[in-house]
């Protein structure tokens, strides 16, 4: 049974579905060991096709165990996204599609929705693979809300900023209120902001929460 959801990188610059189950099959691997691949547009050094861009492929069946993460094989769905080191914003909002599909139609909470590099195995290898802060990642999946802004910094200020639609004032401090208590669990383990920044009516205005 599937309880978790693991984010990786490709940690290249380019790749695909196809190209990563070349270099998993060349390591001596049973094909691709990632069950879904998320392209970043760079399909090969020198292919470039914007319409790839958050794209998302199948890998092996999610039925299949996969081979992404040691530990976690039998019981995760792992994901790759392609790049290294700044993963695309189009990429990191279509990672965010796929783990809200996943977790409600395999009944995954978002806590389990994490990156290599929080995994015990990962910690142990010294993985900085997905290469985003995963905390402001589960907060952008608790909010089901697109982003428009992203830190992708592991070491750095954990930072969400989010667009709220409202119809009145009552319904702005409800849907703000909303907001920042989905994003604030990304703070909690250190410091950083959520920006709440309101649309749909009259009064326009932002708003934002920080520990320090």
């Amino acid at each position: 049974m599937k309880n978790k959801i693991i984010l990786h990188c490709s940690d290249s610059d380019f790749g695909d579905a196809a190209t990563i189950d070349r270099w998993h099959r060349e390591r001596g691997w049973d094909g691709i060991g990632y069950h879904y691949v998320i392209l970043n547009g760079q399909i090969a050094s020198d292919v470039f096709l914007d319409s790839k861009v958050g794209a998302v492929e199948e890998g092996r069946p999610v039925s299949q165990d996969g081979a992404h993460c040691r530990g976690y094989n039998k019981t995760s769905i792992g994901i790759c996204m392609i790049g290294k080191g700044q993963i695309k914003h189009r990429v990191i909002q279509s990672a965010l599609d796929l783990c809200m599909d996943l977790s409600s139609h395999y009944s995954i909470d978002v806590e389990d929705v994490i990156g290599h590099y929080e995994t015990t195995s990962g910690k142990k290898q010294g993985k900085t693979c997905p290469d985003i802060d995963m905390r402001s990642f589960r907060a952008a999946l608790r909010l089901r809300l697109p982003i428009r802004e992203y830190v992708t910094t592991i070491d750095g200020k954990c930072s969400i900023s989010v667009r709220v639609k409202a119809v009145s004032q009552k319904n702005a401090e409800q849907e703000t209120r909303r907001a920042l208590m989905a994003g604030l669990p990304a703070l909690s383990t250190g410091d950083g902001r959520v920006d709440v920044e309101l649309y749909g009516f009259t009064t326009i205005g932002s708003t934002h929460e920080e520990k320090e």
